[in-house]
C-alpha cells in the first residue's frame, strides 16, 4: 500500500501478516483441510455447495478472486469455465498457485500484490468478483475495500462474499462450549480500535498444526462495517444470508455434521457464525 494511506503501526502488521502467511503456505498445501491429493484427482476446493448456488454460473465469465491465497478456489472457478485472475499479497501463496495452475493445465492469471495495491496494477473489470471464508479481518481499512471492489466489478457484474460472521467472532475461546452459560461473550462486537495482536505460539492455525512464532494482527470489523462500503461504491445488495454454523471448528465443542458445517451444542442459543453477500453493479 502507498505509505501515506496507513500508519506505522499498520504497516508493521502487515509485514508480520505477510510473514506468517508466506510461512504457512506449505503446511497448508500439505494438510487435510486442503487435501492436495484430491483436487489434484478432480475435486473442486468450494467446502460447501451454497457458494456456488449464490455466485450462480460462471462458464465464460471473468472473475477476480481477492486474497486467493494458493488458489485451489481460483482454480476450481476456472474448471468450472471461468477466466480467472486471483490476487494475493503472500508471495509463496502466489508462487504455489502459479505451479498449481500450470500443473492442471488450468490458464489462470495469479498476481502477488495486497489488494489496496492492485489499483496500481491493473485497470480491469469482471463480471465477477470473489472472495470467501477469513479474509476481512486481514484488512484494516474497509472503506477503500468497497471503493476497490466497486472499481474491479463490470456493470451488470456481481460481488460475492461468504465469511465468517462478526457475531460469531465474540464468543468466549478461553473454555470449550458444552452448554448456553459457555456462550458468554469475549469479543467486542464494534471495533475496539486499530490491530489486535495475535501470539504466534498461542495454539495451531485453522489447517495445520504448524506453529510459527509469528504475531499476527486482525482488526474486527461489524456487520456495517462490511455493507456500508459496498453500498457507498454504487453497489446494490440482492442477497445477504446468515447462517448458525461455522465452516471450521471454529470453538472448541462444536460438533460437525454431515456436510461438514460445525455447531455448537444442541443446548446452546444459535448464533450466526457465516455469512454471505452478493452484489450487483447496475447496468447504467
Amino acid at each position: 500500500m502507498p505509505e501515506s494511506d496507513q500508519s506505522a503501526e499498520t504497516t508493521t502488521a502487515y509485514a508480520a501478516n505477510q510473514a506468517w502467511w508466506n510461512e504457512i503456505t506449505e503446511p497448508h498445501s500439505a494438510s487435510g483441510m486442503y487435501d492436495m491429493a484430491a483436487f489434484k484427482a478432480g475435486r473442486n476446493r468450494f467446502m460447501h455447495q451454497y457458494i456456488l448456488d449464490e455466485v450462480g454460473d460462471v462458464d465464460g465469465k471473468s472473475l477476480l478472486h481477492l486474497q486467493c491465497h494458493f488458489g485451489q478456489d481460483t482454480i476450481s472457478w476456472a474448471r468450472l469455465g471461468a477466466t480467472v485472475t486471483g490476487v494475493d499479497f503472500g508471495g509463496e501463496a502466489v508462487k504455489l498457485a502459479r505451479t498449481l495452475a500450470d500443473e492442471e493445465g488450468v490458464d489462470a492469471t495469479f498476481i502477488h500484490s495486497n489488494i489496496y495495491d492492485i489499483g496500481d496494477r491493473f485497470d480491469k473489470q469482471f463480471d465477477v468478483v470473489f472472495t470467501s471464508y477469513g479474509v476481512l479481518a486481514w484488512l484494516h481499512d474497509l472503506p477503500e475495500w468497497g471503493r476497490i471492489v466497486g472499481r474491479a466489478v463490470k456493470p451488470g457484474g456481481v460481488f460475492y462474499i461468504a465469511e465468517f460472521h462478526p457475531g460469531g467472532e465474540m464468543l468466549q475461546h478461553d473454555r470449550p462450549i458444552a452448554t448456553k452459560e459457555d456462550t458468554s461473550i469475549g469479543m467486542p462486537y464494534f471495533d475496539p480500535g486499530g490491530a489486535q495482536s495475535l501470539p504466534g505460539e498461542e495454539g495451531a492455525d485453522y489447517a495445520s498444526d504448524h506453529k510459527t512464532g509469528i504475531d499476527t494482527f486482525e482488526w474486527f470489523h461489524s456487520m456495517e462495517d462490511i455493507i456500508m462500503p459496498l453500498i457507498d461504491a454504487g453497489l446494490v445488495i440482492e442477497l445477504f444470508k446468515e447462517r448458525d454454523w461455522c465452516a471450521y471448528r471454529s470453538h472448541e465443542g462444536m460438533i460437525v455434521d454431515d456436510q461438514n458445517r460445525w455447531h455448537l451444542p444442541p443446548d446452546c442459543p444459535k448464533v450466526p457464525f457465516m455469512f454471505s453477500i452478493r452484489a450487483r453493479k447496475p447496468a447504467n
